[in-house]
Parts: C-alpha cells; structure tokens; sequence
C-alpha cells in the first residue's frame, strides 16, 4: 500500500485522467481523488474537503487551468497546482508558473509527475511549517506587547556607549510623566530627571552596565510637576555569540509606595522606641523637671526629631507658656522659638488653640501654615520645616503642651501622630503620679512628724502625770496618813472628827486617780484617728521592748468609728504585748489593709510559736480578748502558730457593722 495522498484532479477526457492515476500508483502513491472539469465543480470540491495538490490540464474545453488556479487563489487555500498538457509553449508555461502553477508536466512525459509532486508537497510542508511559526511568532510578539504595554514596569532598550534608547513601554509615561515619544527623541531628560543627590549613583551605574555587569540601582527621579518618585532599576547587558556587548536591556519600576511606606515604618519605630524609653524613665523618675528634661532628649535623639520642649502653661489670663525643659538646641535659640501664646496672640495660633481645646495641633509646613507665621522666621532660620504641638492634660486643664520639631516638610503621618498622642498622654499620667508620690511622701513625712509630735506628747503626758503622783496624789496620800496616824494615837473621843477630816481628803484622791485613768487611754484615738494612733503605739511599743515592728497598710487615712478604732487598737495593742512575752524575736510584721467594706489585720512573727490545739479552756486571756473584741463587731479572728514557727493572727473586721 503506497502513501496516501488527496488529488484533485481537472481533467475533461477520463483516459487521461485514468493515465494519470495510474503512473501516480506506479509512483507508489495510493492516490484518493476527485475528476472534475467545470468551475463549479472545483469550487463545490474545494469546499467539500481538504487535498494535498491539483494537477490540471492546461485548455479544457469550458475551463482553464488558468482559471482554476486564480479559484484556487481567491479562497486563500495554498494547494500546490500542477499543470499537465498534451501540448504547451514555453511563453505558455511562463505564464501558467506566474499565475501561481508550482510546475507543468507533458502528457507524454507522465513518469515526472511523481518527483514533482514529491517535491511540491515538501516545499508545500515547508511553506506551511513557516507560516505556523510566522503566526506563533505573531501571537508571541502581540502578548508581548499587551504585557510591556500594560504592566506598570517600564521594558526599555537602549544602545551601549551612545545612550540611544530604542524601545521604551507604555508605562515611562506614567512614571516620568513625560510621552514616550519625548523620552525616545530626547533621552538625556532621562539622565536630567535624576534626582541631583542620586545622579553620581546613577551615572556610575550606567558605566558599570557598559562594561557588562549586572546592575541594580535604586534612585529618585523629579517629574515635571515637581513630584518625586523612586525608581528600582534592574539593567542587564546582552551579549552577542562572541560576548561583545550588542545592546543593553532593563525593568523599571516605581517603588514610590514601598519608600514611602518604609520611611512611615522608620518612623513609627522611632516615635514607637520614644515611647518605650520615655516610660522607662517614668518608672525611674524622682524630680519632675528632670524627668522632662530626660523626655525632651530621649524624643531628639531616639525619635530623630531636631528639637523638643515642654512647656507649663501659666495659670492667668495671658495663657503664657513658660519652657522648663528642652533639647536640640540652646536655650537662647528656644527664646525665640517659643512665642508665648497671651492675650495678643490668635486664637488661631497653635499654643492657644492647644490650651483652649486639648486637641493637638500639627504644622506640616511652617513656611506656608498661617498660625505659625509668628515665628516662621525663628523656626526657618533653625532649620525646621514641621512641628506639632501636643497637650499635657491634667484631670480638669491643660497644664503643658510638648512641641516637636523637625527638620521635615509634612513629616508627621497619621501612625506617628497616633503614637505621639500616646506619648504625650503616658508623660501626663507620669508627671500626674509624680506630684501624687510628692504629694503622698510630703502627706507621710507630715504624718510622721505628727507621730513624733505625739510621742512627744505622750512623755510630756507622764512628766505630768508622774508630776501630779508627786505632787498633788503624793502629798494627798502622806497627809492622809498622818491624820490616820494621829487618829491612832488619839483618844476614841477625837477620832470621829480626825476621820471626818479625812473624807475629803479621800474624795479628792478618788477624782485624781479617775481623772489619771482616763488619761492612760489614748485621746489621739479619738482626736487624730487610727492610722497615727497604731504608729504612736508602734514606735513607743519598739522603745520600750526593742522589737521592730515591719507595719505595712492601705486604707487607714479614713476616718472609721469609734468602736472599729478601738477594736483594731486593742488587737494590735494584745498580738504585740503578747510576741513580746512569749515569740522572743526581734522584729514583728503588722499588715492591715482597709476598704468601703472591712478591715484586714495579720500580726506575723517568726517566733516560737505554739499549738493552738493544746490551748483548750486555758486559751490565754489576751487571745480570748481578741476573739471576743471581733465577734462584737460581727468579724472574726484566727489564730495560726505551730512550734517553732511562729504565729499569725489574722483578723476580717466589717466597717459599716452596728
């Protein structure tokens, strides 16, 4: 079986025809064909299928292969076409190859119809191969263009040494902001685009690339409108076969987002690591000014920033801020800086309008901001270009306001403000527990001078009391015994009126020693409250037994009822008396923590201890005491102690009990 092959055959004598068939078999084709010898029944038999080749007589008798061939040629079809021709001139042959026949055979010679249809089908192939590849190429070239001309990267071409730029995408207009064409005419705008800063760069880059390495390079361009845009370039030299360097490619892109979006980041750590530091400083501060002191340079020199001061605002009617701490500059620099806000200022100016709402303000260009022309000169001549103004609150007022400056236009982001606003609002609360520790220590330091006025008190009280012993309960006792004395030597007679005279000798004793009891419970109980009264015991009860008493509490600054006072007086009056009796230690640990709503007391020592089991019905009189003093008040007291390991008595005492 030979190989297959499609034939359209036009040809009116069917002996010929047959002829031909035949020579093609011999030719070891096994030819599937289709005799046909009008127009339209070429044109039905184009239509019906695809064939591999046409062979044609020249002169048929209501056709032409002439003819058929232009049939052929309308519908676009490349079927190679030979002809064959009983008889055929030259100037006819000439005229049937330029009307597109691939060859011509002669009728008489038909044993050349074989290789020439070998060779037509070949050329045939090829022809189709090229157009395949034409046509991929196409389609290859036309994707490509979609993707240089849509992507936002820009795919340049340029010729190495003469900086001629022979392909430039659609997307350099959108990132120079100038027409392709200007930037393909005139490429040194390129070059005269580059930011001056970034220009050496540049031009050490170009020359790199002209030597064939691999660049990367990252730079600024200004476009016409003046904007600036950063630019990634990754430029690559093309090598021919011999490794001469034939032209130079490269991707543009525009990284103005990732620049900017890196410069916030940069910036929001350093506002970020301001914070951290400055609370740092909080937690260590003892002085308020140097505490701020510490926040103005930390925020310099941490933050980047070129200058920062705080201001207290002065409480009158000129609003007048005053600069108590600073850094970036020096102090007669900041004289001018900081124009107080008075009552000539605007409204509109920053201080006043800062003070007045306790919203902060942001200058983000002090050359063109109307409530900074004040001092716009000032800041100008210092190198300042933004600012903003923060409030320092109080509970009810603005108290200060922090200034920022620095050396950036429009510097200050929405991220950066959020964090300068938290910074602001960490170094009020600061400043606010400051006073509120200076306040406490100086209310302490008050208290403590109270207890040693007390204790003071105390020793003048037992002068007086050992006084009125002396003198007054001392001479009333030896004049009673000499009357006592005198009634013994007396006659019975006289005893009446010498016991007569001792009554009143006796009532004023009796009222001495009531009035001297009464003096042995202690009035600052009653007059100065809990707190200062446990401290008078504690330091006198530390005199006079040599142990330390550790007393740590919270909430006892309110005032509670008398019975809560002397309940909780007369329990630590007892634990104490009692670890000084039996405990041996040398120092004691007294906890007491009052809310709205009770008392808790523990009396800790680090004593003998004993087991509370083992007390029984012979529990001492003073534990006793301490229970029962609890019960009435409806609390209740425990007692903890093991042998050789001390005791804990802890007490819950309701506050609001009747």
């Amino acid at each position: 079986m030979g190989k297959e092959i499609r034939v359209l055959i036009i040809e009116d004598s069917e002996d010929d025809a047959l002829l031909l068939i035949r020579q093609l078999r011999r030719d070891g084709y096994n030819p599937i064909y289709q005799i046909v010898d009008t127009a339209d029944k070429v044109i039905q038999a184009l239509d019906s299928q695809s064939w591999d080749i046409v062979i044609s007589d020249y002169i048929l008798p209501e056709f032409s292969g002439l003819e058929a061939l232009k049939l052929i040629q309308s519908k676009g079809m490349d079927i190679p076409c030979i002809i064959v021709s009983g008889r055929i001139t030259d100037e006819t042959a000439v005229s049937a190859m330029r009307a597109g026949a691939r060859d011509y055979v002669m009728k008489d010679n038909l044993k050349r119809i074989g290789s020439a249809i070998e060779r037509e089908l070949a050329e045939a192939e090829t022809r189709r191969a090229r157009r395949e590849t034409e046509a991929e190429l196409k389609d290859t070239a036309e994707k490509l263009r979609l993707v240089t001309e849509t992507i936002r990267d820009v795919f340049w071409i340029g010729t190495p040494g003469t900086g001629e730029i022979v392909y430039l995408s659609a997307a350099c207009e959108e990132i120079w902001g100038r027409s392709r064409n200007e930037l393909l005419k005139t490429p040194e705008i390129i070059l005269q685009s580059v930011h001056p800063d970034d220009r050496t760069a540049y031009l050490e880059s170009m020359k790199r690339l002209a030597e064939g390495k691999l660049e990367v390079l990252e730079y600024r361009i200004i476009r016409p409108d003046g904007s600036i845009r950063w630019i990634s370039n990754h430029s690559y030299p093309v090598m021919d076969a011999s490794g001469k360097l034939t032209m130079i490619a490269g991707v543009s892109r525009d990284i103005t987002r990732r620049k900017t979006a890196e410069e916030t980041l940069r910036k929001v750590n350093r506002a970020r690591d301001v914070l951290i530091k400055v609370n740092e400083a909080l937690i260590r501060a003892d002085d308020e000014i140097e505490l701020l002191q510490m926040v103005c340079e930390i925020i310099t020199e941490v933050g980047n920033y070129q200058m920062s001061w705080v201001g207290y605002a002065m409480q009158n009617e000129s609003l007048a801020v005053e600069p108590v701490a600073w850094a970036g500059m020096e102090e007669a620099s900041l004289k001018e800086l900081s124009i107080i806000a008075n009552e000539t200022a605007a409204e509109s100016a920053p201080f006043p309008r800062v003070i007045h709402s306790g919203e902060l303000y942001v200058a983000r260009n002090i050359k063109t901001d109307p409530a900074l022309s004040a001092w716009r000169q000032a800041a100008q001549s210092a190198g300042f270009e933004s600012a903003v103004f923060l409030p320092l609150k109080g509970e009810k007022e603005i108290f200060g306001i922090l200034s920022i400056y620095t050396s950036e236009s429009d510097r200050f982001d929405s991220d950066e403000l959020q964090l300068l606003s938290w910074l602001a609002s960490d170094i009020s609360f600061g400043i606010l527990a400051l006073r509120t520790r200076v306040e406490l220590e100086n209310a302490q330091s008050e208290l403590r001078a109270m207890a040693n006025r007390l204790v003071q008190l105390q020793e003048e009280e037992r002068r007086s009391i050992a006084r009125e012993l002396h003198d007054e309960i001392g001479q009333s006792l030896t004049a009673l015994k000499l009357m006592i004395t005198q009634a013994a030597r007396s006659p019975l007679e006289n005893c009446q009126s010498i016991l007569q005279e001792c009554q009143p000798v006796i009532s004023e004793l009796i009222q001495q020693v009531r009035e001297m009891s009464l003096k042995l419970r202690p009035s600052m109980l009653d007059d100065l409250g809990l707190l200062p009264t446990l401290l008078w015991y504690i330091e006198r009860y530390s005199t006079q037994t040599g142990i330390r008493v550790n007393f740590e509490h919270s909430g006892l600054q309110k005032q509670f009822s008398q019975e809560i006072n002397t309940t909780v007086y007369r329990i630590v009056q007892e634990a104490l008396t009692n670890a000084a009796r039996y405990a041996g230690v040398p120092e004691i640990s007294l906890f007491i923590r009052a809310d709205d709503t009770s008392i808790h007391l523990e009396v800790v020592d680090r004593g003998c201890g004993f087991d509370p089991a083992r007390l029984g019905v012979k529990a001492s009189t003073g534990l006793s005491s301490m229970r029962e003093r609890a019960q009435i008040l409806g609390g209740q007291l425990n007692v903890e102690s093991y042998p050789g390991q001390g005791t804990r008595i802890i007490a819950d005492l309701p506050v609001n009990s009747n």
